[in-house]
This record gives C-alpha cells, structure tokens and sequence, in this order.
C-alpha cells in the first residue's frame, strides 16, 4: 500500500497542465506555458503542504491548505473556462481524496468551496 506522501505525489499525474501547456505550443491564447508553471507551482505547493502536515495533521490544517490554493487561484488572472474549471476542481478533488478529505461536502463544493471562478 502506497504511503500518505507517495498517494498524494501520485496525483501530480492528474495535473492537466501538459495539456494545457500543448494547446499553448499549437497557437492557442488560452493558456501560456509560463500560466501553465504558475499553476504547477501553486499545486504543487499544495502538495508539498499536506506532505508537511503528514497523515497526523488535522483536518482543520489540511483545508485551509485547500482555502489558501483557492484563494491564489481566485486572485490569478489567467483566463479559467469551463473546461479549465472542470480539470482543476476534478484536480483538487483528486488531491482531497489522496489527503483523506473526501468526505468534505461543502454543499457540493468539496475542498472547491470558496472559488470564484
């Protein structure tokens, strides 16, 4: 069984930014590859936080990991779609589960509560 910190590394293969950054390299002006690395940036330090807290740390700690990620993306000024909402809030969910934080509903939200996008 994968450990605490080797389940939420995993989710960094559910990161949709290599996509993103192709649709960039083909024209289009959705996304930048430098957005693109802010982004990765801003997950991974998500990541990087939770693994800190480890398996031990309380539930209150981890979410307002999840609030401080939120409230950076809600600050950010690239251009978040339909498309880049769905990935990104299909991302954080990914990344509750691996930190045992599935159960938050948020009505309906999830650790997405809070986003104005």
């Amino acid at each position: 069984m994968s450990t605490y910190a080797e389940q939420l590394i995993a989710t960094k293969q559910d990161y949709p930014f290599d996509r993103w950054k192709l649709s960039a390299d083909d024209g289009s002006d959705m996304w930048s590859v430098a957005e693109c690395d802010e982004l990765i940036a801003t997950f991974d330090d998500l990541i990087a936080g939770l693994i800190t807290l480890g398996p031990e740390g309380t539930e209150d700690e981890k979410v307002a990991l999840f609030e401080e990620t939120i409230d950076t993306l809600n600050e950010w000024t690239g251009s978040i779609d339909t498309l880049a909402r769905e990935d990104l809030i299909d991302l954080i969910d990914t990344i509750a589960a691996a930190a045992g934080l599935s159960h938050i509903d948020n009505n309906g939200e999830g650790m997405a509560s809070g986003r104005t996008w």
